[in-house]
């Protein structure tokens, strides 16, 4: 069974296992992205944290998760004003952050992952959460951090930015001026979304044929009116389940209903709702996220708590041996396995044959 850090779990952290790269390939071209069952992972860069465990969520690097099959990745960013590069007069920079924990990573290392995988395998799309995790942090010469709380309450106080640039203009620097990310950006990514050539009453979600070799930015960042860089996360196109804050391990089963019944929600509504499900298994304050993912490793109350991945993955290949079709939308979860994928994926056979 596959383990990690002494944690097992049949539907965890084998990820590697799994051999993915073009499965969106027989998706028909006509298909909505709403009509798709497909894997991702919350907290997507935080596979280097192997010792902060309240706040690594993953154990395995972004091309390995690409090449496994996921398709959704949840990037989350902070500008950081270094010190030692100049400043704020240096270009941006928006590093890839769990809430105040730096993973290491910046966007452009992101984008060109991204990019480097959809040159390889043109047939594929992908969804790309991007989330502005904070305010600017500064990094001092020596390399650590410190927040700007000072500067966040400025901002507050007087209802404008207290920084140079933007996270919206940070963005824009590597779409349009980062030499090493601009290329790959206008190759790429779907922005502007949606297209200001599209008809009045257009759905909002691509369909397969639009979405092959592009990123579909989730957009959970402040931009200028009227500009617009995907779809709002807060949005009527977009079905949420985040129950994330789980008070302890007894309460995970109250996590485990709001699971079941998004899940439901998406295979019941129609294909064409142009609403995209998302599901995340993901939980922590009371638990830690390999404890919500893979189950604690003792027993609480005598009984012991099957994790996220597992219950969600058992109930989908039941689901499969019982005939029943429909979408699962986006499952983004902690820690996936290769099990866990393949049960995701096979509610897509309806589409596929």
């Amino acid at each position: 069974m596959p383990s990690y850090h002494n944690y097992t779990s049949s539907f965890s952290f084998d990820l590697d296992k799994s051999t993915r790269p073009d499965w969106m390939g027989r998706v028909p071209d006509q298909t909505s992205l709403a009509s798709l069952s497909i894997p991702g992972t919350h907290d997507t860069e935080t596979f280097d944290l192997v010792h902060k465990t309240v706040y690594q969520c993953q154990n395995h690097d972004l091309k390995t998760q690409l090449r496994a099959g996921l398709r959704y990745f949840d990037i989350r960013g902070r500008q950081v004003i270094d010190e030692a590069a100049g400043g704020e007069d240096a270009a941006p920079v928006i590093g890839i952050f769990h809430a105040q924990v730096y993973t290491g990573y910046t966007l452009e290392d992101v984008l060109l992952t991204l990019f480097e995988f959809l040159d390889q395998h043109p047939t594929e799309g992908i969804i790309m959460r991007l989330k502005q995790e904070g305010p600017p942090v500064r990094r001092k010469p020596e390399g650590t951090f410190d927040d700007d709380e000072e500067e966040e309450e400025k901002e507050e106080e007087a209802g404008t930015t207290a920084y140079k640039t933007t996270f919206e203009e940070a963005f824009n620097h590597y779409r349009l001026k980062n030499p090493r990310t601009e290329p790959g950006s206008t190759k790429h990514l779907l922005v502007p979304w949606p297209s200001p050539s599209a008809p009045a009453g257009a759905p909002l979600l691509p369909t397969m044929s639009t979405l092959r070799g592009r990123v579909l930015v989730l957009q959970e960042f402040p931009s200028a009116p009227g500009v617009s860089y995907g779809v709002p996360w807060e949005s009527p196109h977009i079905s949420l389940e985040d129950l994330w804050i789980i008070v302890d391990l007894e309460h995970l089963e109250e996590k485990w209903r709001a699971i079941r019944a998004s899940l439901e929600a998406a295979a019941a509504s129609p294909a064409g709702s142009d609403v995209l499900f998302l599901s995340h298994l993901s939980a922590s304050v009371g638990v830690t996220p390999i404890e919500a993912a893979g189950g604690p490793l003792e027993a609480v109350n005598g009984s012991m708590i099957e994790g996220m991945n597992d219950r969600t993955g058992r109930l989908l290949e039941k689901s499969v041996r019982d005939g029943q079709q429909g979408k699962t939308g986006v499952i983004m979860g902690d820690f996936p396995g290769q099990r866990l994928v393949d049960a995701i994926l096979a509610r897509n056979a309806w589409l596929t044959g």
